[in-house]
């Protein structure tokens, strides 16, 4: 019975564990493909004032205003559409995708106190929030490259809005 324990504790670790660098990776590759959009049209997606030009013909995509930010709903939603349709992202139209951790996976513009743009996670427990920030910055929520909404990591049941500066 010990060993039938210990195995299923440590099958939750390792897919814990998937989960957190599937969070890494995410974060990584949506800034890779917002770089290669930027490098390619010279425009920020979902902040592109031409995306028409830019894109594919037949492609149906809202322009942003051009001010080098995506700070709207509807630029923030667009920016996914923009990179699916430049062939960046998989999947299709302007809704957020589903992380393996949170709720949504999202660009905002200064989230959490950070410069710039940032891919953020929505509704991440508490215990993967503190690793993640442990793995990939300095472990403390409000300093870093890696930010939360909240104070600290110590409150059970707490989810945070988890951002990795771009």
């Amino acid at each position: 019975i010990g060993l039938l324990i210990g195995g299923v504790l440590k099958g939750q670790e390792l897919i814990q564990n998937t989960k957190l660098k599937s969070v890494v990776t995410d974060s990584k590759g949506l800034a890779a493909a917002i770089y290669t959009y930027q490098d390619r049209y010279k425009a920020y997606p979902g902040d592109d004032p031409a995306c028409a030009a830019h894109l594919p013909i037949g492609a149906v995509c809202t322009n942003g205003n051009g001010n080098g930010a995506v700070t709207t709903a509807g630029e923030k939603k667009q920016l996914f559409n923009h990179l699916r349709l430049a062939g960046l992202l998989t999947g299709s139209g302007a809704v957020f995708p589903s992380p393996a951790l949170g709720r949504t996976l999202e660009v905002e513009w200064s989230p959490n106190d950070l410069s710039g743009h940032a891919t953020c996670f929505r509704d991440v427990d508490v215990e993967a929030a503190k690793l993640l920030d442990l793995m990939n910055d300095d472990g403390v929520p409000n300093t870093g490259s890696v930010r939360s909404n909240r104070a600290n990591y110590t409150t059970a049941g707490q989810t945070h809005f988890l951002c990795f500066s771009i």
